[in-house]
């Protein structure tokens, strides 16, 4: 079965996303990274009363905005850096073919090959489908490839089928 894609920048930054929500463990690790800031903050504030000290609320407040921002500008540069070229090897045309041997990847400046044995999961999403293959990589296929649900889903059984690993 080959399905043909083309994959854009839109592409790519969905598959970061997902990346980091399956990485960061969904709401529950949230919930767990704000009481951690906010038993930080009480402890913060304990010491400083035990101590006595006398800090200026207001460039405490200050401070941090200016770490928040400097840690969000930092962040958003590193993520451009790591953006794909657009006359590289991600961005493009691409033709994903499951066959006997594994997960087939042809585009414009490379072929690969990923064995079943590799394949860790299938995920569909609103807009995707990611045949997982380790922590940061995986095909990256848009549902727009597919003339219809059934062929989506035919795709998707036939990956499971190959892979023995089940769409989440």
């Amino acid at each position: 079965m080959t399905i043909q894609t083309n994959l854009t920048g839109d592409d790519w930054r969905a598959f970061l996303r997902f990346t980091q929500r399956r990485l960061m463990g969904g709401a529950a690790a949230k919930l767990r990274l704000c009481l951690a800031l906010l038993g930080f903050a009480v402890v913060f504030g304990l010491l400083v009363n035990v101590s006595k000290s006398k800090i200026d609320a207001g460039s405490m407040i200050v401070g941090a905005l200016v770490t928040v921002l400097w840690l969000a500008i930092i962040i958003r540069l590193q993520a451009r850096r790591m953006r794909p070229a657009t006359d590289g090897i991600m961005i493009g045309p691409h033709s994903i073919t499951l066959d006997d041997d594994g997960v087939r990847d042809r585009a414009r400046l490379r072929e690969s090959l990923v064995r079943w044995e590799a394949v860790r999961a299938v995920q569909v999403t609103a807009a995707h489908v990611f045949i997982v293959v380790d922590n940061h990589a995986a095909f990256i296929i848009p549902r727009r490839s597919f003339s219809s649900d059934t062929e989506r889903e035919q795709f998707v059984s036939e990956i499971q089928k190959r892979s023995g690993k089940v769409a989440a």
